[in-house]
């Protein structure tokens, strides 16, 4: 029960910083539970998150998943989530790295309130987003670059990373009071 994640930004507003923070680690953390389990969700976008009433999300759609090995071959069904695909899965390789793109990928929409296919240069070749975002510490953005670099080996290799990239933010930055 809930509200996608697409819905909640129809108005057009970007979401403040630190609710996008939260998104991402909740988002990291049923990730986590997945890759743990074997799992890559393998079509993480704003439709497939659900906010919840008491403000927790969920993740869906789990039809797209597959068991992960050290690379999935492109033997099974391929999935292409406009704008949030990574190129390995195009290429019929999936990787929890490439839940990790998508992920990146969905908070450049919450942030920017734009599809990143709308923020695509096809002539550069290169998604132009910080722009939209002055509000935004670059320590932040410089994650999401991270989380969103074409190459799956310059992307974080686990969630922990992820968290550990997270609490390494300044409180100013996720808004978080410091207990120093």
């Amino acid at each position: 029960q809930g509200r996608e994640l697409r819905d909640v930004l129809n108005d057009g507003k970007r979401m403040p910083i630190e609710q996008v923070i939260n998104i991402v680690a909740q988002v990291a953390q049923g990730l986590a539970y997945a890759h743990e389990n074997g799992i890559v969700h393998r079509d993480i976008k704003p439709s497939n998150i659900i906010l919840q009433p008491d403000g927790q999300l969920v993740t869906i759609d789990f039809g797209a998943a597959k068991q992960a090995a050290a690379n999935i071959s492109a033997k099974g069904t391929r999935i292409y989530p406009p704008g949030v695909v990574a190129i390995e899965q195009e290429r019929g390789k999936t990787f929890a790295q490439s839940d990790f793109f998508a992920l990146g990928r969905t908070f450049v929409y919450l942030l920017t309130s734009k599809d990143p296919i709308d923020l695509h240069d096809p002539d550069r070749d290169v998604l132009i987003w910080r722009d939209r975002v002055p509000h935004v510490s670059s320590d932040f953005l410089d994650l999401i670059d991270r989380l969103i670099h074409e190459d799956p080996h310059q992307r974080p290799d686990t969630t922990a990373t992820i968290f550990n990239e997270i609490d390494a933010l300044p409180p100013i930055v996720t808004g978080r009071i410091s207990s120093d």
